[in-house]
Order: structure tokens, then C-alpha cells, then sequence
């Protein structure tokens, strides 16, 4: 209204504010209630993602890793002494669920590839390896209407595994604060 917003959540709980930024991602609830359900596409990828309790010497502090192969790639960096987010991305048919063995079958995906890799994959329990099939989205022509705007995902959705999308939405919010 005129006079602010209010937000209802699942739970019945309400709260009102001057200004509603919808930075709740690709598949974000402001953004299908302003411009109704949205229509995201399969990029033609999946990846599979995991953290690894390591400690390594192939894998400095502060430094991100990628490698590429034919139809595939796979990333690595440490998120804390001792524990590495890694990623591995494949080009595939979307809705596929995985036998188990999921950690063998990237093992050979990867063998030969160097580095850390194996090690890598070898100390991640196959019970932390995420699957998930990888969407995007074209961006919206209008990223807001009254006392209601986006920002990041929500707004112009990146696929995760570009790593993009925080600093897209740190840039928004830069915009967005200049104005």
C-alpha cells in the first residue's frame, strides 16, 4: 500500500517494513508473487557437490581451482582449515537420480585428472554428495513494481556453478542503495 509493506509468511506471522527486497533466489517467493510463477530451463548440466574434511598441500588457502575435460569440469577451494567445497559438473539429461555409488562413479568420471581430485572425492562421504540438476532463467525486464524490488537470482538468475551470483547481487545492491 501506500504506506509500506507487509509480508505473511507460512507460519501466519507478518511483518511490515517501509520496503521489500526479494534476494530469495532463483526460485524465490517475491518474485513469483509479483510477476507470477516463473518458468525456469534445464542448462543441460548437473552437478554434484560436496565437502571434504582434508587438509591437502595441493590446495592453498584462499585459491579456487578449475579443471576442465571433455563435457566436464570440476572445482575446488577450501571454506575452512581442513575442509574443501567441491564441485563436479557433467553434461547430461535432467531428472536422473543416482545409484548408490555416486562417489565411485565420479571417481572414474575424474581418474587421471591430477591434483588432488581423488583424494579429494575419496574423503568425501557418499552420503554429503549433493545432485541436482542446474536451471537458469532469463532475466525479468523490470526487476520491480511499487514498494517491492529483487535483486541477484531473483531478478537475473545465474547458474551456480559460474560462481557469479553473490557478486551480481552485492552490484544490485550496490544500484539499488544509489537509488
Amino acid at each position: 500500500d501506500e504506506d509500506g509493506v507487509t509480508v505473511r509468511f507460512a507460519d501466519g506471522g507478518s511483518e511490515r517494513g517501509d520496503l521489500l527486497i526479494g534476494a530469495d533466489g532463483i526460485h524465490g517467493t517475491v518474485r513469483d508473487a509479483l510477476f507470477g510463477p516463473a518458468r525456469n530451463r534445464y542448462s543441460g548440466y548437473i552437478a554434484w557437490r560436496g565437502r571434504s574434511p582434508l587438509q591437502h598441500p595441493d590446495i592453498p588457502p584462499g585459491t579456487f581451482n578449475a579443471m576442465f575435460g571433455p563435457g566436464t569440469r570440476f572445482t575446488y577451494y577450501d571454506v575452512a582449515p581442513g575442509l574443501v567445497h567441491w564441485m563436479s559438473v557433467a553434461n547430461g539429461p535432467a531428472g536422473g537420480r543416482d545409484a548408490p555409488g555416486v562417489r565411485e562413479m565420479l571417481l572414474r568420471r575424474h581418474r587421471g585428472w591430477g591434483g588432488p581430485v581423488a583424494d579429494i572425492l575419496a574423503a568425501t562421504p557418499e552420503e554429503g554428495i549433493i545432485r541436482g540438476d542446474v536451471e537458469g532463467r532469463s532475466p525479468e525486464r523490470r526487476w520491480g513494481q511499487g514498494r517491492v524490488t529483487l535483486l541477484g537470482d531473483a531478478a537475473h538468475p545465474i547458474t551456480f556453478n559460474i560462481g557469479q551470483g553473490a557478486c551480481q547481487a552485492l552490484e544490485d545492491a550496490l544500484v539499488l542503495a544509489e537509488h
